[in-house]
């Protein structure tokens, strides 16, 4: 089923739209459509085919999923995010990304998530989580890198990639972004030491030519410098990497 039919079928009457996030939607949403959608969303969930994750904010269950279905933290945390700044524009980022990775172990506690603009903590109370935003905006000849990646060998802009989740296709950080982020700011990430931890784990996967490319099209230089003497260090302590 297409979005605009799922929603149109979830609110029981015509649409000429669909939320930017769905199948996250607000109770505004709704009320744009029903004028007062606290009846239908009652009905909603008793049906089991929304939960609500956050007071106004609601995500439609998928089809085949039981009664006790929770859609993962990651995914809400960005699509909560997109609903505000659109769908190309918020990534999730941190340590989050990294435990995406493999790097770090995943937690539903505490999701990071870059935006263009401050934005207050918001908690998940149906997840337990903490939705913690970042704020990047970084430009580049007037346009945001979110906008830009340039298609040559040595300059891109932000790395981010599309994952694949049960509710569609979502941002994170690349590995070489996740680690240009979290060097240049592991105190951002709540926790320093699993921060160095988790880039040191991602750096085995990546080659230097990966790197520069990506710090050198945004303000990650000292992050790609650290990543060097880091692997200095470890060439000069280890004969084995010499040899």
């Amino acid at each position: 089923m297409r979005d605009d039919e799922g929603w149109a079928e979830l609110c029981g009457v015509e649409v000429f739209s669909v939320p930017p996030a769905y199948p996250l939607f607000a109770t505004a949403d709704l009320r744009g459509l029903l004028g007062d959608p606290d009846r239908r969303l009652r009905a909603l969930r008793a049906d089991g085919r929304i939960v609500t994750i956050a007071r106004g904010v609601h995500v439609v269950v998928p089809d085949g999923a039981d009664r006790s279905w929770l859609p993962g933290a990651e995914e809400v945390g960005w699509r909560v995010a997109a609903a505000r700044f659109g769908l190309d524009v918020p990534y999730v980022s941190g340590l989050t990304a990294a435990s995406l990775h493999g790097a770090t172990a995943r937690s539903s506690a505490l999701v990071h998530v870059t935006v263009p603009r401050q934005v207050r903590a918001r908690r998940l109370d149906a997840l337990g989580t903490l939705l913690e935003f970042h704020t990047r905006d970084e430009r580049v000849l007037g346009n945001p890198l979110w906008h830009l990646r340039r298609r040559d060998e040595r300059t891109y802009g932000l790395d981010v990639i599309g994952m694949v989740g049960e509710l569609g296709i979502f941002r994170v950080a690349s590995p070489v972004q996740t680690v240009l982020d979290l060097l240049h700011s592991p105190w951002r990430s709540g926790s320093p030491d699993r921060a160095r931890e988790a880039v040191g784990r991602l750096l085995r996967g990546i080659a230097d030519a990966e790197i520069d490319p990506v710090a050198r099209g945004q303000r990650r230089h000292s992050a790609a410098e650290r990543i060097r003497f880091q692997r200095l260090g470890r060439w000069v302590r280890d004969p084995d990497l010499r040899a």
